[in-house]
Order: C-alpha cells, then sequence, then structure tokens
C-alpha cells in the first residue's frame, strides 16, 4: 500500500471517528437537557403563580415557555400589566404539559402568552423523517392543548409559532441541521393551519421577525437560538397590540 493511499484511508478513518464522537457528543447533551428538566418541571419546584407581594389589582400576563420567553425584560410590556413568568430554560413542550396541569391561574382580565416546542424539535430533528414528522404533530397538538386547557380557565390565550435558528453559531452546531429547519417550517405551517375555539390566537412570532420559517435575520439574535433586546422589543409590541385588540 503506497503513502498517499494509507494517508487516504486514515483521513477517512479520522473523518468518521470525529463525526461518531459528534453525534455522541451531542446525544450525551440531549439526555442531559432531558434529566434535567426532567428534575425541574416537578411542579413543587417550579409553580406558576403571582409575587408574594402582588395585590392582584392589575391584569397579568403569564409568559409559560422556554428560554425564548424566560429573557425577556419585562419592562417591555404595559406598566398597567403584571408580569409573571412561569417559562424555564430548555423546556420541551413534552414537560411542559407535565406542570401545565398544575397550573392554577387565569382570571377573566388575565391572559396567557405559549411559546414552546423548539427543544422537542431540536431531539425530532435527530429522528429519521417519518419519526420526526411524527414528532411534528406531536408537539404541535400538545401546545394546542395547552392552549385550550388555559382557555377553559378564563382570560385570552396566544400561542406563538416557533422562531426559527439564525445563521451559524459555533456554540449551538445542532441549529445548524437543516432538518431542524424543515420541522419548525412544518410545525408553524400546523400551527397556523390549526382553527383554535375563541378565545385563542396564534400570534405568528416568526414573520414579526421577519422569518422566512426557515432562518431568523442575526440582527434579532444573540445566539443561534435566543433573540436580543431588539426582538424583545418587536415581540412585546406584537403580543401588546393581539392583548388591545377586541
Amino acid at each position: 500500500m503506497d503513502r498517499t493511499r494509507s494517508l487516504n484511508i486514515g483521513f477517512v478513518l479520522a473523518f468518521f471517528a470525529l463525526a461518531f464522537s459528534s453525534m455522541a457528543f451531542v446525544g450525551a447533551r440531549m439526555i442531559s437537557i432531558d434529566a434535567r428538566n426532567a428534575a425541574l418541571s416537578d411542579p413543587a419546584r417550579t409553580p406558576c403563580a403571582p409575587a408574594a407581594d402582588s395585590d392582584g389589582s392589575r391584569p397579568r400576563l403569564y409568559l409559560i415557555g422556554d428560554s425564548s420567553l424566560s429573557r425577556w425584560p419585562t419592562d417591555r410590556f404595559a406598566a398597567d400589566r403584571e408580569i409573571v413568568d412561569c417559562s424555564l430554560g430548555q423546556e420541551t413542550a413534552a414537560r411542559l404539559a407535565r406542570r401545565f396541569a398544575n397550573f392554577d391561574f387565569l382570571r377573566p382580565q388575565d391572559a396567557a402568552l405559549i411559546s414552546s416546542g423548539l427543544y422537542d424539535l431540536v431531539a425530532a430533528s435527530f429522528l429519521d423523517s417519518e419519526r420526526a414528522r411524527e414528532k411534528v404533530e406531536q408537539t404541535t397538538k400538545i401546545l394546542l392543548d395547552l392552549a385550550q386547557s388555559a382557555k377553559t380557565r378564563d382570560g385570552r390565550v396566544l400561542l406563538a409559532t416557533l422562531i426559527p435558528p439564525s445563521g451559524r453559531d459555533v456554540g449551538r452546531r445542532v441549529a445548524w441541521r437543516e432538518p431542524l429547519r424543515d420541522l419548525i417550517a412544518q410545525a408553524n405551517e400546523r400551527l397556523r393551519g390549526s382553527a383554535p375555539n375563541g378565545g385563542i390566537e396564534i400570534i405568528d412570532f416568526a414573520a414579526v421577525l421577519d422569518s422566512d420559517d426557515r432562518t431568523t435575520p442575526n440582527n434579532y439574535r444573540i445566539d443561534a437560538l435566543h433573540v436580543n433586546a431588539i426582538a424583545n422589543k418587536r415581540l412585546a409590541a406584537a403580543v401588546e397590540h393581539a392583548l388591545a385588540a377586541p
């Protein structure tokens, strides 16, 4: 075997070794996230309730979702509205559903914003195409069921479309994967095409941020998966506009 051929074989073996180690790392990371969320989703440890010093006089807006909401500055909203942050970083919609069943909230003057599902689809992007499509259907059904459950307790419910990743981010390689972008586009199409009952509104976060359902412009991002202050301001304005409508 000549030296050139030996080098070529060596490069091929090194490539596959690197690819396998990357997949193993991502798989281990997803297991770690799931285990962390299993602990955090304990309703006793993560209640969804107003602050202890709340006087209950102002209408409340409950922010329910993952880190896309937990990073929102509350001063983006009208001063006459009390913000109750019920979101958890990296939580899937499936995990949220476990906590949600124990929420006791929403008076007729209150509202809830639900923005979740991204981390369900991050995991689904590693599945084969048929199982990934099933995960999209399952995730969107969970979101619509959560919205319906919230509506039965009075108040208004806003259900957001998913915000696609931005361009490449060295720190978040999973967001580069085209399958993830495909799944987000499918989920948003299903959410927009749904026909929720009265009192449940679809608020199109992807459109507010000028997304084509595959890529969010980089000027709205801190990193591939989290939006910045500019985006927060636009999204909050869209929420206020929706809540102001009759």
